[in-house]
């Protein structure tokens, strides 16, 4: 039957009908139904600079921690960055292990890149050569070193991975292009990877093939300016040839760093296919936002984190009442469902998962009163909860830590205060007690960047100057809300370091007697030259005086280096500690005393010393001080040092170093290398020598840094640069 006009109408308004109905309703059912398996979505072609985008916080602390300007940054080292985001792309690191996830070696090759720049702030690469040879190559060596972490594996796209489109057709050559470029020269949206079989340890062969990618000719031109040796100890570091070479051992650590901390997180990753609201990461999340906001601030009044210090481990607390109502504030503004409302039940969720832990006695908090809101000798008790590892929370250098009294320390420190307060009345001599019984410090304070004598001493000039008194960006370091002068000085008759409380920072102390001289009731630092072995000088410096140790000269309060003469003669320089402090470290370490001014005397001294601002005579203009002269040597002969037996000691020292080349060359001693250079040995065989001889290994080594044909070599070996003549 042929179709009326009706007909027609009618059927033109269904089909409308139809259309429209099918514009409001939803999609089929199919696509909102869950599969199991599901489907591999691939990784999409982003952009490079869409990727970096997600990383621009730890590339902003790359930088600090390299000490670059913006402008030197971006012409060095910011097209490397751009030509490896552009090269692994979204690619993982690995594909059960670290990292596994989207953009995981991106994220893993600059966190190694970090790390092995910070922990390169320690290390002086140059221990000899001029002021101006070590300031030229310093910055290149750290450099090299980040550099090492950002490409160590950057083998891994060609050996451990296939990659291809969605059909199959296009498969990359990482050989021709870059990830990015094959996404964009083919058109591609997604890409799929495929784990190749026996890759273990195989992208290091592959690494060095792959660098002239992503390093650039102006920076390949800027490593090698003072020559090839930066050049190619940080090709060794990525092609892992040479392990033993402290580039490579930085680069080491850094990757071990950077795994261990990822592995952590993971405890707290959510499958995308798994149900369930995953409470305890947006948790996590929210306390990460508000301290990097710095609504949550550390260790002050008002404070939502405590970091205490506590049998030289880290211990990150909560108040967490206040910081749960916090917490649930900004994810109800984020409009994230199914978080429960109620403090208790949120510290329920984190101990359950192992991401906060119980107190010692089972309770859910515990109460702690933290040192500086003690008023009056009135503590304020805070509940606190305790979570388990200070990493989930700071993405690099936790603060320092402060004390924190529980209840029965509390009791504990207000006994013996009542009992020395005791003693006090009856010796009026006995040092003021403190009620100090822990404090914290901070464990992992970069040193500054140069090693040249010179600098050491002008920093130790000022106490004003900033690089003596403040940390390189990022290292967690904290002005101390007290001094661990009290703590010293309760502890004085303690004999081991922890009772001592000494600082993570300064446990070396015991094992560096040849660093220290006893001056009347004082301790001196022999700096900067003594110190070496143990800790870098201006770190030393910085440490001294955050904790508010030294002792300075009344007439000059600007200079923290003091210059003493002892009675015999002998010119020391350094850092001279308070007594108090000078007192508690004496109990611990045994030192040999010195014959010396009392500090009134040394004041005097240093006074007569010191060059008058207005009559400087021509020589001296002309003259300025040696870097030879400076060094802690004997100046002036006492009259009877003929007869003093101290005197004939240190010439019998003096005797036995000049031999000592030809000990360690006739001898059957580990590790001495003999070079162009002299004689080069580590600190644990000459450690050796002075126990077969009988000599304190603390006066072996005091005298080896007061040679002038002796220096200490990046910190663990010593360089004799005279062979002895038979």
């Amino acid at each position: 039957m042929p179709f009326t006009k009706d007909d027609t109408t009618f059927a033109g308004v269904f089909m409308l009908s139809r259309f429209l109905k099918s514009q409001h309703q939803p999609e089929s059912t199919e696509s909102e139904i869950p599969r199991y398996p599901p489907f591999l979505k691939g990784l999409p072609a982003a952009s490079p600079e869409d990727l970096q985008s997600t990383q621009d916080e730890l590339i902003s602390k790359l930088r600090q921690v390299l000490g670059f300007n913006q402008r030197d940054f971006q012409r060095l080292i910011q097209p490397c960055i751009d030509h490896l985001a552009a090269y692994v792309h979204l690619l993982p690191a690995s594909e059960h292990h670290h990292h596994s996830g989207a953009g995981g070696l991106l994220r893993h090759s600059l966190e190694v890149a970090f790390w092995a720049a910070q922990a390169a702030e320690g290390i002086i690469f140059v221990a000899s050569g001029t002021p101006v040879e070590k300031k030229e190559q310093e910055p290149r060596w750290r450099v090299a070193a980040a550099l090492g972490g950002l490409f160590h594996d950057i083998g891994k796209p060609v050996s451990d991975l296939s990659i291809t489109d969605e059909d199959g057709r296009y498969l990359w050559n990482p050989f021709l292009e870059t990830l990015s470029q094959w996404t964009t020269n083919n058109s591609i949206e997604r890409y799929f990877i495929r784990w190749r079989d026996g890759r273990c340890k195989r992208h290091e062969q592959f690494s060095i093939l792959v660098l002239n990618r992503v390093m650039t000719p102006e920076l390949l031109a800027w490593l090698t300016q003072p020559g090839p040796e930066i050049l190619q100890a940080m090709l060794e570091a990525i092609g892992n040839t040479d392990p033993e070479h402290v580039l490579s051992k930085l680069v080491i650590e850094a990757d071990q760093t950077s795994v261990q901390r990822d592995l952590k997180a993971q405890r707290i990753s959510v499958d995308d296919n798994a149900l369930g609201v995953p409470v305890e990461r947006y948790l996590l999340d929210a306390m990460r936002r508000l301290l990097a906001s710095s609504q949550w601030l550390v260790n002050q009044r008002d404070a939502r984190v405590w970091i205490r210090k506590s049998n030289q481990s880290t211990n990150l607390y909560l108040v967490w009442k206040s910081a749960a109502k916090e917490i649930i504030e900004l994810l109800a503004k984020d409009k994230i469902p199914g978080i429960p409302r109620d403090p208790d039940t949120l510290a329920d969720i984190l101990i359950e998962r192992g991401l906060a832990t119980k107190s010692a006695s089972n309770e859910r908090y515990e109460s702690f009163a933290p040192e500086v809101l003690i008023k009056d000798g009135k503590p304020i008790w805070l509940p606190m909860l305790h979570i388990s590892e200070a990493d989930l929370l700071f993405s690099s250098n936790v603060p320092s830590g402060v004390t924190l009294f529980n209840k029965s320390e509390w009791e504990a420190t207000q006994q013996t205060q009542a009992e020395q307060q005791s003693r006090s009345s009856e010796h009026s001599d006995l040092p003021e007690a403190s009620s100090s019984i822990e404090h914290g410090n901070s464990s992992e304070s970069p040193s500054t960047n140069s090693s040249d004598q010179d600098d050491e001493l002008r920093l130790a000039s000022d106490v004003n100057n900033p690089q003596a008194n403040e940390n390189a960006p990022g290292d967690g370091c904290e002005k101390p809300n007290n001094s661990y002068d009290g703590a010293i000085s309760n502890n004085v008759n303690q004999h081991d370091a922890e009772a001592l409380n000494l600082p993570e920072s300064l446990a070396w102390l015991p094992e560096a007697s040849s660093a220290l001289v006893v001056v009347g009731e004082q301790i001196l630092f022999r700096y900067p030259d003594a110190v070496r072995p143990w800790c870098a000088p201006r770190k030393l410096l910085a440490e001294l005086s955050r904790l508010d140790w030294l002792e300075l000269d009344p007439a000059n309060p600007t200079r923290k280096a003091r210059t003493i003469t002892t009675k015999d003669g002998v010119q020391e320089q350094g850092l001279l500690l308070k007594v108090s402090i000078s007192k508690g470290l004496t109990s611990l370490i045994d030192l040999p005393k010195q014959d010396a001014e009392s500090a009134a005397a040394i004041q005097n001294e240093e006074a007569l010393l010191r060059p008058s601002r207005t009559k400087t005579t021509n020589a001296q203009a002309k003259e300025p001080a040696t870097r030879a002269e400076r060094k802690q040597k004997p100046i002036v002969a006492n009259a009877n040092s003929s007869t003093d037996p101290k005197h004939a000691q240190r010439q019998q020292m003096v005797s036995f170093v000049k031999d000592l080349p030809i000990l360690l060359t006739d001898g059957d001693y580990p590790d001495v290398d003999h070079s162009a250079d002299g004689i080069r040995v580590t600190i644990q065989t000459l450690r050796q020598v002075a126990n077969e001889h009988g000599i304190p290994a603390g006066q072996l080594l005091r005298g080896i840094s007061a040679s002038d044909e002796c220096q200490f070599d990046e910190g663990e070996t010593v360089l004799f640069t005279a062979h002895a003549e038979r």
